[in-house]
């Protein structure tokens, strides 16, 4: 037997041989009955912010600038106890809808995209309607974006 083979029958032996692994789980203690558990501490949270899962907690936080570790329950706890409140002041202020922000006769500047540059003589421009999260204003056909608007005072 050469090199070469000798190290493909031990490669196959290995693999052939797969040792059954079995690690038993740790039995419970009495203390570990009364500690807070993940999953409970993350539903209390997202009850309190209102937000539907991490990932939205994750955008909010983001905002604030405060960086948590969503896998430990310290940060749950954290957000439940301290910035919950905060977290749901940025959620309300984003699901405003657009009726709440702008009505029809407003009159309003847009932040339009490069290339539309012929379009600010026309400013300001005055809403026709809203429909959702859009705008239709007087000299355009298509609907804006109401984040791209500004009311003019």
């Amino acid at each position: 037997m050469n090199c070469t083979e000798k190290s493909r029958a031990i490669a196959t032996t290995i693999t052939s041989c797969k040792p059954a692994i079995h690690t038993p789980q740790r039995k419970a203690r009495e203390h570990d009955k009364q500690r807070i558990r993940l999953k409970d501490v993350k539903a209390w949270a997202l009850k309190r912010c209102g937000c539907s899962s991490s990932a939205e907690v994750k955008k909010y936080l983001k905002q604030l600038r405060i960086v948590l570790d969503l896998r430990m329950t310290s940060a749950w706890v954290a957000i439940n106890s301290e910035l919950a409140i905060a977290i749901k002041q940025l959620r309300e202020v984003d699901t405003c809808t657009a009726r709440e922000l702008f009505k029809s006769g407003d009159r309003v500047i847009w932040d339009y995209p490069t290339g539309w540059g012929y379009i600010e003589k026309w400013f300001p421009l005055v809403v026709t309607k809203v429909i959702g999260n859009e705008a239709y204003l007087d000299m355009l056909e298509n609907p804006v974006p109401v984040s791209q608007l500004q009311l003019v005072a």
